[in-house]
């Protein structure tokens, strides 16, 4: 019986009571129809849905327990709600959109147009909602629609980055691209030898870019000291084009 998840048919007098049904495991709520008809589209409805969540229980919960905050108005409950949908499934471009959508009903416009950068940087077919959600916060408030972010949001759960990067153009630009998507402490250095000399007196970033033909020290030695340094957590990624087959590990 612990995997049979349960919908509910509600009346308008029981709306209440969904908060504590979800803490216990409720996967959606419907208002309460008494023709046929009416329970044919629900379920047509929650089917669709369903499938356009690929059958997830947490994000098809969630579905359902949006629909009623927002039904509320509890804004705050759920900022709460979607920040924790964005810890589970971090980078999701859409609950990016939902999280941005929040934040301007709640009035933070500041993190909603951070949010918004973010989830077009992943998934540029977003553009038109990004705009939709831009309009809402030009509707709501000009004057925070008119200047920039100022406010960097960390939705990708990464706090701290190292780029090595020799060339400077590229550089710049990917700690331009880095601070765009809300990761402020944002390191750089031109060659491998000047960068683990950071690293050996700091503590380990979340996240290394690098180039793959590092000057000084080279890409393999690099990644060798990190490892060797006690730093297993933090995500290498190298970004070159002149990576070779034989380069590789088997």
């Amino acid at each position: 019986m612990r995997k049979v998840r349960l919908s509910a048919f509600v009346r308008p007098n029981e709306i209440d009571n969904l908060p504590h049904a979800f803490e216990l495991g409720l996967l959606s709520w419907h208002q309460n129809q008494f023709s046929v008809k009416a329970i044919v589209r629900i379920l047509e409805e929650f089917m669709q849905v369903a499938k356009q969540y690929a059958f997830s229980e947490i994000k098809l919960a969630a579905h359902h327990l949006r629909k009623y905050l927002v039904e509320v108005r509890n804004y705050t409950s759920l900022l709460k709600l979607e920040e924790r949908l964005i810890e589970t499934f971090p980078g999701e471009p859409e609950l990016l959109l939902n999280l941005a959508r929040t934040n301007v009903e709640a009035g933070h416009y500041d993190a909603a147009k951070t949010l918004l950068k973010q989830a077009n940087f992943l998934d540029a077919s977003l553009a038109q909602e990004c705009q939709s959600i831009n309009a809402m916060i030009q509707e709501k408030n000009p004057k925070a629609a008119a200047k920039m972010a100022t406010t960097q949001k960390d939705t990708f759960g990464i706090k701290s980055c190292v780029v090595v990067e020799p060339d400077p153009s590229v550089s710049n630009f990917v700690v331009t691209m880095l601070k765009d998507l809300g990761i402020a402490n944002t390191q750089h250095f031109p060659d491998g030898e000047s960068a683990w000399a950071w690293l050996e007196k700091n503590p380990e970033p979340d996240l290394i870019l690098q180039e793959w033909r590092l000057p000084k020290l080279g890409g393999i030695a690099f990644i060798q000291r990190i490892r060797s340094h006690g730093f297993k957590k933090a995500l290498i990624v190298v970004i070159s084009s002149l990576v070779k087959r034989d380069d590789l590990p088997s």
